[in-house]
């Protein structure tokens, strides 16, 4: 049974994956409908390791300060992605929807302390970079999509094995495994993957992804032949 966990979640956790079981966190503790309190900024996600199919998080990063003295320096958003990393199961999924530069609605609300760009995930906390290592980010993530919603920019993010996470082969079976997909002729998927696709090619010895940008390309071609 698939479970979803919903971050900042307020009276009713969100569930947008269908999943068969769903829980909250928020400031406030409402246990008969699974929400659990507990204050991210500073404390860890009151659930046990590798539970989650499924993170979900809207409206709530831009509230997860940076960096907090408390006595100490911590890095709060750096943990709470460490704390998103360890809850999920392998290959569970982050979904982030929160206002994001340039947007003005990202700036205007004073309680908004995290204003995130297009880059920040996949810089920061994506499988090739993972330049948040530096601040103690001890995960890594694939990219999936990302998209506008008016002000909000929406980020889906499967977590990897950091161990994977420059393991060519790794990027060649994910590569297969959207080719697939795409046979199907969903042209949803093919307008949210072509990131992933290009990810996936710059892993790769350059005789592999040679071959294999043209093996996608007609995969492509023939879909976006049958759509339109």
């Amino acid at each position: 049974m698939a479970k979803t966990l919903d971050l900042g979640c307020g009276s009713v956790p969100k569930n947008p994956f269908n999943a068969d079981e769903f829980y909250g966190i928020d400031i406030r503790e409402d246990l008969q409908n699974n929400i659990r309190q507990a204050d991210l900024a500073i404390e860890p996600i009151p659930f046990e390791n590798e539970l989650f199919d499924f993170v979900t998080a809207y409206d709530f990063i831009e509230h997860i300060p940076r960096i907090a003295y408390i006595p100490h320096q911590r890095n709060c958003f750096v943990e709470l992605m460490n704390e998103v990393y360890r809850v999920l199961k392998n290959d569970g999924y982050f979904l982030s929807c929160t206002p994001a530069f340039p947007r003005a609605e990202a700036f205007q609300d004073p309680t908004h302390v995290n204003i995130i760009t297009k880059r920040t995930f996949p810089c920061y906390f994506g499988w090739r970079s993972r330049w948040a290592s530096m601040y103690g980010f001890n995960g890594a993530f694939l990219v999936i999509m990302q998209e506008w919603h008016g002000q909000h920019l929406l980020t889906i993010m499967k977590k990897v094995d950091v161990r994977k996470a420059y393991d060519a082969a790794y990027a060649r079976e994910a590569t297969i495994e959207l080719k697939a997909k795409l046979r199907k002729g969903n042209i949803d998927l093919l307008k949210k993957n072509l990131a992933f696709i290009c990810v996936a090619f710059q892993k790769m010895p350059f005789s592999a992804s040679f071959n294999c940008f043209f093996n996608v390309g007609g995969v492509l071609y023939n879909t976006l032949k049958t759509e339109y």
